[in-house]
């Protein structure tokens, strides 16, 4: 054992848990931990950390944005470590071509009514989101909408 491995309680923790039969681990990091073990079956590739799409690019293919539990205005200004806020931009511009916008939350988002009358917000009742996912889900599966 290395003396580096003694001072850090992490993984003094990790073996004191295991010698008592076990424990339930974490993978991935504190803000993408999620994402980090979904996206591979969803984008087939782990997309956290890779070149995210280009604002430009959004704007010219998005027919539809669906906020589902988001609030872009409001979270897309929280960040560690720099003051460039470029999504602003991004959905300033999107408003501006008459992008529709449906938001699914319990709550209307700024970021909805930032968009005015081409907006359309659905609050499901908490805990009825799961069931909302997959009846769309089955429901495009069903139309052949969804790619095999």
């Amino acid at each position: 054992m290395r003396t580096s491995s003694v001072g850090n309680a992490r993984n003094l923790l990790q073996r004191v848990l295991n010698l008592n039969g076990g424990y339930t681990t974490y993978t991935g990091d504190y803000s993408t931990g999620c994402a980090q073990v979904v996206l591979p079956y969803v984008i087939g590739s782990n997309g956290v950390y890779e070149q995210v799409t280009s604002w430009e690019l959004i704007n010219e293919k998005t027919e539809l944005v669906v906020l589902w539990g988001a609030d872009p205005t409001i979270t897309n200004d929280i960040d560690w470590c720099t003051t460039i806020h470029e999504n602003a931009g991004g959905l300033r511009a999107l408003k501006a071509r008459g992008v529709k916008v449906v938001a699914i939350n319990p709550l209307k988002p700024d970021t909805a009514e930032c968009f005015g009358d081409k907006a359309q917000g659905i609050a499901p009742r908490p805990g009825t989101d799961v069931a909302m996912m997959l009846g769309r889900t089955s429901r495009a599966c069903a139309s052949g909408s969804s790619p095999k």
